[in-house]
Order: C-alpha cells, then sequence, then structure tokens
C-alpha cells in the first residue's frame, strides 16, 4: 500500500511540474475620469463632432453622458486618440477575461 501511495504521488508531483500554470487572460484599456464639470462639455463636444453630428434629434436627447464617455473611451482604445484637458484624467484599468476552455 505504501509503494502504491509513493506512486501515486510521484505521479502527482510529476503532473503537477509539467501542467503549464496560467490565470485568466487580462486586458487593459483606457478608463476617463472626470475631474471637473467642464470636463463633461468637452466629452459631449468629442462624441457630439464624431458620432452625435450623424444622428436625428430624437436619439441625441436619448443619449446619457455616461454613454458619451463610453464612446471617448473606445475612440481612445481602439485609436489613441485622447481628448486633451485639464478636466479629465485617463488611467489604465487591467480587467480579466474568462473564456470556456476548448
Amino acid at each position: 500500500m505504501q509503494k502504491t501511495a509513493g506512486q501515486a504521488l510521484a505521479l502527482f508531483e510529476q503532473a503537477s511540474e509539467t501542467t503549464e500554470q496560467t490565470g485568466p487572460e487580462a486586458r487593459t484599456g483606457l478608463v476617463i475620469t472626470v475631474i471637473n464639470p467642464a470636463g463633461w462639455v468637452e466629452i459631449f463636444t468629442f462624441w457630439f463632432q464624431r458620432e452625435g453630428v450623424k444622428l436625428p434629434v430624437d436619439e441625441i436627447g436619448n443619449k446619457k453622458l455616461e454613454q458619451m464617455k463610453t464612446f471617448c473611451e473606445k475612440v481612445a482604445n481602439k485609436t489613441g486618440e485622447k481628448i486633451a484637458s485639464k478636466n479629465l484624467k485617463y488611467d489604465t484599468a487591467v480587467k480579466s477575461v474568462n473564456r470556456k476552455a476548448k
């Protein structure tokens, strides 16, 4: 019985040495922090010049400031274009991505 237990332990240790331990995939992105209320005006202006001008009036009225901020963050993450302002701060955020094993 001790011999079998020793063999099982040896197999377990061998398997744990060969198995690569990896954590979840991480993704980084930029997140905007609004420092002053004037920053919201700059977010609106940036959003309106790129997206809002194409929308009908009734759709513009349904947009929230948070949606506009998210749009600005997506532009910064995709193209690197940021709003140059002392009223806004761009921070790097790290998010883990969980995917099903294949």
